[in-house]
C-alpha cells in the first residue's frame, strides 16, 4: 500500500485515517466536497482533490494512480430519506463504477458502512454478520444499500466492509452533543430498562481500517469493529462525568417525551433549512436495548487490540473537547 485515496477525508474519522497514513509515508488523495472544511487536513502532505459522489466525472480523476481505496463518505444526517440515499448508496455506486472504469486493477476498495446496517441485536445475543440485517433507520438502510452495491462489485474489484459500532473520539461533533450534556450537569435516561452498546475509539477504528487493506483475509468479507463489545449507556454516561469532573442529576426521560421534544427539534432546523443528527428516527435507535455486535471475527481476521481502556479513551476525547473549546 503505497498510493491511496481517502473519500471523506476532511471528516471525523477520515482525518484520522489521513493523519495515521501520512505518518507511515504513504501517499494520500484526499477526495472531499467543494463546501468542506479541511482544517484537519489542510497543513499535512496530502493532495486534496474537490468533488462530488454525486458526480461521477469528479471521480475519476481522483481513483486513478492509487492501488487502495478507503471509501469513507457518507451522510449521517438528511432531512429526507432520499437525501440518505443519494450520498450513501447512489454516489458509493457512482465511485465503484468510476474505479472499475479507471482503476480496474486496485488492490482493495474499503467500505466504512455502520452497525446501523445491520440493525440492533437481541438480549443477550451479539449480532453476527451472518445474520439477517433488519436496520430500522434510512441511515442504516441507506449504507446498508451501499454494502449491497459494493458486494456487486466484488467479482471486479478485491473489497472489504467494515461495520463501526459506536464511534467516538477527538473532532467527533456527533458524540459532542452527549459530552455537552453530561457537561451541564444532566445525566438522561431515555426509557425503561439498561441499555447496551458496542464501541470503538477512534484510533482502533483507524488501525482496523489501514489493517484490513493489506490483509488477504478480508478480502471479501464483511466486518463488524468494536474496542469494547458491550458498555451500558449508564456507566459510559459516568465515565464520562468521571472524566469531566462534574456533579450530575440523573434524569429519567420517557420515551414519548424524548420523541415529542425531537419534533420540535427537527422543526426548528427545517425553519433554518439545516439538518440535525437528533431527529425521531435517532430516538428508535436509541430506544433499542441491545446495539451489540459479535467481535470474533475482527478478532480472527484483525487481531486488534484497544489501545486504551474505556476509561482513558474517554477521558482523552473529553480533554481534547475543553482544549478545543468545543465544551
Amino acid at each position: 500500500m503505497r498510493n491511496v485515496l481517502v473519500t471523506g477525508a476532511a471528516g471525523f474519522i477520515g482525518s484520522h485515517l489521513v493523519e495515521k497514513l501520512t505518518k507511515k509515508n504513504i501517499k494520500v488523495k484526499c477526495l472531499v466536497r467543494q463546501t468542506s472544511n479541511v482544517k484537519w487536513i489542510k497543513d499535512l502532505d496530502v493532495e486534496i482533490i474537490r468533488g462530488d459522489l454525486a458526480v461521477i466525472d469528479s471521480l475519476e480523476d481522483a481513483v486513478k494512480g492509487v492501488d487502495t481505496i478507503f471509501h469513507l463518505a457518507g451522510r449521517t444526517k438528511a432531512r429526507t430519506e432520499e437525501a440518505f440515499y443519494t450520498t450513501n448508496s447512489a454516489g458509493t455506486i457512482n465511485l465503484l463504477k468510476a474505479v472499475a472504469k479507471n482503476n480496474p486493477g486496485i488492490k482493495r476498495f474499503v467500505y466504512l458502512s455502520s452497525v446501523a446496517a445491520a440493525g440492533p441485536g437481541k438480549k443477550g445475543i451479539p449480532v453476527k454478520e451472518s445474520d439477517h440485517n433488519m436496520p430500522i433507520s434510512s441511515y442504516g438502510a441507506s449504507k446498508l444499500a451501499g454494502e449491497e452495491a459494493v458486494i456487486a462489485f466484488s467479482s471486479q474489484l478485491p473489497v472489504t466492509i467494515l461495520r463501526p459500532s459506536v464511534v467516538f473520539g477527538p473532532r467527533d461533533r456527533d458524540g459532542l452533543n452527549v459530552f455537552k450534556i453530561v457537561a451541564k450537569g444532566i445525566r438522561p435516561k431515555i426509557g425503561i430498562g439498561r441499555r447496551y452498546y458496542s464501541m470503538v475509539y477512534v484510533d482502533d477504528l483507524v488501525n482496523v481500517i489501514i489493517n484490513s487493506a493489506v490483509k488477504k483475509a478480508t478480502t471479501g468479507e464483511t466486518i463488524f469493529v468494536s474496542s469494547y463489545p458491550a458498555v451500558e449507556w449508564n456507566e459510559f454516561l459516568k465515565t464520562i462525568q468521571k472524566a469531566l469532573g462534574r456533579k450530575v442529576l440523573p434524569v429519567y426521560v420517557p420515551v414519548f417525551i424524548a420523541y415529542i421534544f425531537t419534533l420540535f427539534i427537527e422543526f426548528f432546523y427545517f425553519l433554518r433549512g439545516q439538518e440535525t443528527i437528533i431527529n425521531r428516527q435517532k430516538i428508535v435507535e436509541l430506544k433499542q436495548k441491545y446495539w451489540v455486535c459479535d467481535p470474533d471475527k475482527q478478532k480472527k481476521l484483525l487481531g486488534i487490540k484497544p489501545e486504551f481502556n474505556l476509561e482513558d479513551a474517554v477521558k482523552i476525547t473529553a480533554d481534547w473537547y475543553l482544549e478545543e473549546g468545543w465544551l
